[in-house]
């Protein structure tokens, strides 16, 4: 059996291409299958009532994404009446 050329080798790599970007289109915006973007919306307010804040805090801490002055601020403003 014959070694594929390198234009077949090219046509092959271009539907491998084309199959992979199919399948990131149906991930929608936020990269998520529309089926768990529902199971989502179905469930979050189940899913918000058990949030802890403190964990959710500590968590956006680890990740970089806020500071400790934004979570000691988050604290202070959830904390007021």
């Amino acid at each position: 059996m014959a070694a594929p050329s390198a234009g077949s080798w090219s046509t092959f790599q271009h539907k491998e291409l084309m199959a992979a970007d199919r399948g990131r289109r149906i991930l929608g915006v936020c990269g998520m299958h529309p089926h768990h973007q529902e199971t989502l919306k179905k469930n979050r307010v189940v899913l918000a009532k058990q949030l802890l804040l403190s964990e959710l805090l500590e968590h956006l801490l680890e990740k970089d994404i806020i500071t400790l002055e934004m979570r000691e601020l988050i604290q202070i403003l959830w904390n007021t009446p």
